[in-house]
């Protein structure tokens, strides 16, 4: 009977170390919450971002397609094809998504040919970038963008490059 105190600071711990686990395991159930919350913002970034870069790419394949198109109707090809180019361009100008658009609008185009006897052609961007943000969260990308446009019997071939490496003679 004469040792009691002993006892009450051996139940004082116990009591304490239970609150010290609940409280830990409560922080540990809170935190992996909002890292699935903020991974999943930062996949939605990722995935549209990447979504945008194939885009562009895309969008100017089928802009040369159209003006393509317009240019064989109208005659004179090149000069024809820079025009509805920028006029194509000018219809489908979306500046949040990259600034292609205005790359083709307000700079010359880059029409070369590259072999006179059949229509080959290459048309350089240059500087084009892909922005998305959402947010604090940024992403951006700038590159170079060439097309490659061929006409075969009676179809045209357009292959589109990213990132094509300038040469000298483009400058």
């Amino acid at each position: 009977m004469l040792n009691r105190r002993g006892h009450l600071a051996t139940t004082m711990m116990f009591f304490i170390t239970l609150i010290l686990i609940v409280s830990a395991l409560f922080s540990f159930s809170n935190f992996n919450s909002e890292v699935g919350e903020k991974q999943e913002v930062l996949n939605n970034l990722i995935f549209e971002f990447n979504f945008r870069q194939k885009f562009v790419p895309i969008v100017f394949g089928e802009m040369i397609g159209e003006a393509i198109e317009q240019a064989e109707r109208d005659g004179n090809f090149e000069e024809v094809f820079e025009s509805s180019l920028k006029e194509i361009a000018e219809r489908r100008r979306d500046p949040e998504i990259s600034n292609l658009f205005a790359e083709l609008i307000e700079k010359e185009i880059n029409l070369e040919k590259l072999d006179d006897e059949n229509e080959k052609y290459r048309l350089l961007v240059k500087d084009v970038f892909v922005k998305f943000s959402e947010g604090k969260n940024e992403m951006n990308e700038e590159f170079n963008l060439v097309a490659e446009i061929e006409k075969k019997e009676d179809s045209w071939k357009i292959k589109i490059d990213k990132d094509f490496e300038i040469d000298d003679e483009f400058d």
